[in-house]
């Protein structure tokens, strides 16, 4: 791992450490740990776009994938349906195993 990426991670990881609050109605955070939902979806519709989303879409990402690649997703759960979609969004071709 690059040392770069490693100090980046451990900067995430500090600033969950110090802002993970579970269940609380209100926290304070930087915005750089921030991410703003639209008004026009409910918390249930944009639960599922922040941990597996993120971790679909950053991996789909970082790839070095250029439009018009394969992408095999294994697994069509709890983010291999996010990875097809996101994957297809992406413009590129896509092959699921289950």
């Amino acid at each position: 791992m690059p040392t770069r990426r490693f100090c980046e991670l451990l900067e995430l990881r500090h600033l969950w450490n110090h802002y993970r609050r579970g269940y609380a109605e209100v926290m304070i955070a930087e915005a750089r740990a921030l991410a703003s939902i639209p008004d026009e979806l409910t918390s249930a519709e944009a639960a599922p776009l922040l941990c597996a989303g993120i971790t679909t879409f950053n991996a789909l990402r970082n790839a070095g994938l250029r439009t018009g690649d394969l992408v095999g997703i294994q697994g069509i759960g709890g983010l291999g349906h996010l990875g097809v979609q996101f994957a297809r969004r992406m413009g590129f071709r896509t092959v699921g195993h289950q």
